[in-house]
């Protein structure tokens, strides 16, 4: 598996995540949370917010109600995970505790080990397939981009609960809807909406001032990224009407977060689709748009992640260019 050919050195530095500021860099590690980040977005919302885009940590949600608090995404590792779950503890002061993922990605899921057996896990079902399925590609990957010590010893938990396509937990006074197939990202993206707060939890299908990231690694046998998908599901999470936006990196956003992310993906799409017969390949492709993309959006973070997705774009809208796994 040859990784840097496949996604250049820039991008052996970030794995799924991104790429730090500065200062983030002088005071984190990749995969180390920040509690000191943890802050109350609105009553009964609280959020570990990845402000620098740090490699693999991600944004981290509290739910409460009257009755539980669910928690979004647990980190990479045991230690991500024991500290996510000391948080929960303190602001849930006895009520019970529900975890999910939004997606089966290691800063995303792995921390999952640390709740179990002290809280109730549920996943949805195409993204436990996932976990069992991927898990060891990812392990591996991880490993091979010096990353290993993050998750070296993870088992994956099964969860508790699953569900196949909408899960609603009564939190006590509020109510939060799980969504499976919201794909784009994975195969397993899971949509978290809070109707009375008007907030959906994105995962990886939103990062805030950032190019997508987009996860295609024919490598190890992954490219079920998908921009067509990706697209649909922006637009469904939009006619929510959601107020607060959390992405899976960078600070908490708002509805025109998902409204610029679905006219920049509907952008590259037409642009491929325009120059499919011209390119000649997605390596032509690469040399005419990739310049094109950074330039329009100098202010966006995350920049390594556009050579990468042109394969993933012809696939779903160019595939005369018979792009290769």
């Amino acid at each position: 598996m040859n990784l840097v050919r496949l996604v250049g050195p820039a991008l052996l530095a970030l794995a799924i995540a991104g790429t730090p500021s500065a200062a983030a860099s002088a005071q984190q590690e990749p995969g180390q949370l920040d509690m000191g980040t943890l802050r109350q977005v609105r009553e009964g919302l609280h959020v570990v917010e990845d402000r620098n885009w740090t490699p693999v940590v991600p944004n981290v949600g509290f739910v409460t109600g009257s009755k539980a608090i669910l928690v979004v995404d647990t980190g990479i590792d045991r230690a991500s995970g024991e500290a996510i779950l000391a948080a929960a503890e303190r602001i849930a002061r006895g009520r019970k505790i529900y975890v999910t993922a939004t997606h089966f990605h290691p800063e995303h899921g792995f921390g999952a080990i640390a709740f179990k057996g002290r809280a109730t896990l549920i996943y949805n079902r195409a993204q436990r397939a996932e976990f069992v399925e991927k898990r060891g590609k990812y392990v591996k990957l991880f490993t091979d981009l010096g990353l290993g010590k993050l998750v070296a010893g993870t088992r994956f938990v099964m969860p508790d609960k699953t569900y196949a396509d909408r899960f609603r937990l009564d939190l006590g006074g509020r109510v939060v809807d799980l969504y499976s197939g919201r794909a784009g990202h994975t195969r397993g993206d899971q949509i978290i909406h809070v109707p009375d707060m008007k907030t959906v939890f994105m995962g990886d299908l939103l990062e805030t001032a950032s190019f997508p990231i987009f996860p295609w690694y024919p490598d190890i046998g992954d490219t079920d990224v998908s921009p067509a998908k990706w697209l649909t599901t922006l637009g469904w999470a939009a006619a929510l009407d959601p107020v607060i936006v959390v992405p899976g990196h960078g600070p908490v956003g708002t509805k025109a977060d998902l409204l610029g992310l679905s006219r920049y993906i509907a952008g590259v799409r037409d642009e491929v689709r325009a120059r499919c017969t011209t390119a000649g390949s997605t390596a032509g492709l690469r040399s005419i748009l990739e310049p094109e993309l950074k330039a329009e959006h100098r202010e966006w973070h995350l920049s390594e992640w556009v050579g990468p997705s042109i394969d993933a774009f012809a696939k779903d809208y160019c595939p005369s260019l018979l792009v290769k796994p």
